[in-house]
């Protein structure tokens, strides 16, 4: 059986951790491969504005950073043969982001943690 690709969204809350959590769980007994995307969004102008370029880096770097230290904590809690790696996502969206993703990776599930049905409408665009 071939090995599930999950596809596990955070924003880093705790919510989002349970989720993920969860999900490391349930699948790496199964030698699935994870990634973590997060989503990396600057409103503004358009990309003309080099300054909003520069912020638009460090945003992603910090959330380069942020991530590795989410999979290193995840793996402490959850032992296992899987494979876990973290993306940071340019969009507009968490829907637009999630496309972008699985339109160009093989995905068998999408996985989120958030609280309410506010959030819900919220992260799909």
């Amino acid at each position: 059986m071939k090995a599930p690709n999950l596809v596990l969204l955070t924003d880093f809350s705790p919510l989002s951790k349970v989720a993920m959590l969860y999900a490391l769980k349930m699948a790496a007994p199964l030698g699935a491969n994870f990634t973590i995307l997060n989503i990396v969004r600057v409103d503004g102008i358009p990309k003309a504005n080099l300054k909003t370029r520069q912020l638009e880096k460090t945003i992603s770097q910090i959330a380069q950073e942020e991530g590795d230290n989410l999979v290193a904590e995840l793996r402490a809690q959850v032992k296992g043969n899987y494979t876990l790696t973290f993306k940071p996502v340019k969009a507009r969206t968490v829907s637009e982001m999630v496309r972008k993703y699985v339109s160009n990776n093989p995905t068998n599930m999408v996985v989120m943690g958030l609280q309410g049905a506010s959030a819900l409408k919220k992260s799909a665009g």
